[in-house]
């Protein structure tokens, strides 16, 4: 399977850029108690906000987001 972001308009290709790492959204967590999983539906909620784009159709467990779109915090 090729491994390319998914962010509308971002061409970047793990098999064509190097020094870029490629994210998963986070997980649902639904093993460890009701608040870890509002916590970690709230996470994937606010991620899915961010990159402001249709997903209805798609298996988001393929999506990966290149690290382009990450603040370093440095």
């Amino acid at each position: 399977m090729e491994l390319k972001c998914g962010v509308y308009g971002c061409s970047n290709k793990a098999d064509r850029e190097e020094g870029l790492q490629y994210f998963r959204l986070p997980a649902i967590i639904t093993n460890q108690g009701s608040l870890a999983e509002k916590l970690s539906t709230e996470r994937r909620h606010q991620w899915l906000v961010k990159l402001n784009q249709n997903f209805a159709d798609k298996n988001l467990g393929n999506l990966r987001i290149c690290s382009e779109h990450f603040v370093t915090g440095m």
